[in-house]
């Protein structure tokens, strides 16, 4: 039984750190003006980001036109990283 849920944190943590660096990655890209957003692996970017952006969007309003809910998601899913790697099931 430790075993199993030793694996699923594990599995857990590497797809939170996985997401932290689509998230960079997807924030990055937004300061390239020129780029076509409808290319396929940029939507497929997209399509695995916006939905948790949104959800901090409705929560974090616009400051003089900056959209400063990727702070609130990166320390969201950078605390449950901690949570996780704090957890020791033995």
């Amino acid at each position: 039984m430790t075993y199993l849920l030793n694996l699923l944190i594990f599995t857990a943590l590497n797809i939170l750190n996985i997401f932290f660096l689509l998230l960079i990655f997807r924030i990055t890209l937004g300061w390239f003006p020129n780029l076509n957003w409808f290319s396929k692996p940029i939507q497929v970017l997209v399509k695995l980001t916006d939905p948790s952006l949104r959800l901090f969007r409705g929560i974090m309003p616009m400051v003089f036109g900056i959209d400063l809910s990727p702070i609130l998601l990166f320390t969201v899913v950078r605390g449950l990283t901690e949570i996780l790697k704090n957890i020791r099931v033995e």
